[in-house]
């Protein structure tokens, strides 16, 4: 949801296929990235930065960096 309003973004079959291969991953759960402790909730924005953190790259990336970076290289490319 966006400001409390649906916000509905089509996906390219790319896309689609993408999240179709990842299901087993997700268990076939509502969530893409469900938590690993509740499954039946998804993991908050401190996972992916820790999960950098434990990778050896602390202080040199954090989630929303690799967010900036996809997009702009996204949009480079068209």
């Amino acid at each position: 949801m966006k400001k409390r309003r649906i916000d509905i973004v089509p996906l390219t079959d790319q896309a689609l296929a993408l999240l179709e291969a990842i299901k087993p991953y997700s268990g076939h759960r509502e969530y893409v990235f469900p938590a690993d402790r509740n499954p039946r909730t998804h993991c908050n924005s401190l996972t992916t930065n820790m999960a950098l953190t434990r990778m050896g790259l602390e202080g040199r990336l954090v989630s929303h960096g690799m967010r900036s970076m996809a997009s702009t290289t996204l949009n480079e490319h068209g």
